[in-house]
């Protein structure tokens, strides 16, 4: 899967496209354009929410690390 600043970047140059193509007065074209960046859209929304919900766990791991650090440790056992 491309990068979320590789899908984002597609993203801008779709958009461009739009613009340029109602410059131009070809409406055709520019729906279509259009077309593509909503689908361009989908994946870079897709993306960041994968995104959000690696980060949610990373966070959920670090918060439990002073808890893990302050439980007392078993005794060892000795021979």
């Amino acid at each position: 899967m491309h990068t979320i600043k590789d899908i984002a970047h597609r993203l801008t140059n779709k958009l461009q496209a739009v613009i340029g193509f109602i410059e131009l007065e070809q409406y055709g074209e520019a729906r279509a354009a259009a077309s593509e960046s909503i689908k361009v859209l989908h994946q870079l929304s897709t993306g960041l929410a994968m995104q959000a919900a690696k980060l949610d766990l990373e966070a959920a791991e670090v918060q439990q690390l002073p808890a893990e650090a302050s439980k007392p440790n078993p005794p060892h056992s000795r021979h």
